[in-house]
């Protein structure tokens, strides 16, 4: 599974964009609206990820997937995310595995382990 920042950098490669600074002014974006994605504070919206995803030829449904998982993830809500885990697992025909970038300083009590039923024995 893809982190925002994953996302950034592919778009910043695709484009030839020597900083993120450059990459936020393509895409009509702040410097912190970017720093805040790549340090998990917040996530892009549904247009910034459709966005991103057409620039890399990442199919939508997986990158709104990816989204709704990093929500959950932020939110602490697991039974969304393994939920939202399930799903990216049928369109990718991968186990998703959480980046370790959703392990926050922020919030040090929460870890999350790809469920039990995404595994295949």
């Amino acid at each position: 599974m893809r982190t925002p920042w994953d996302y950034i950098h592919e778009c910043m490669e695709e484009l030839t964009s020597p900083s993120v600074y450059d990459f936020g002014k393509r895409l009509k974006l702040s410097r912190s609206t970017i720093h805040n994605w790549i340090k998990g504070r917040t996530v892009p919206n549904e247009h910034h990820v459709l966005t991103m995803a057409k620039i890399i030829n990442v199919d939508p449904r997986i990158a709104l997937m990816e989204r709704l998982c990093w929500l959950s993830a932020i939110d602490r809500d697991k039974k969304r995310l393994t939920c939202y885990m399930e799903i990216l697992k049928v369109l990718t025909g991968e186990i998703p595995k959480l980046p370790d970038a959703y392990d926050y300083d922020l919030r040090p009590r929460y870890k999350f382990r790809t469920p039990e039923s995404l595994v295949d024995t």
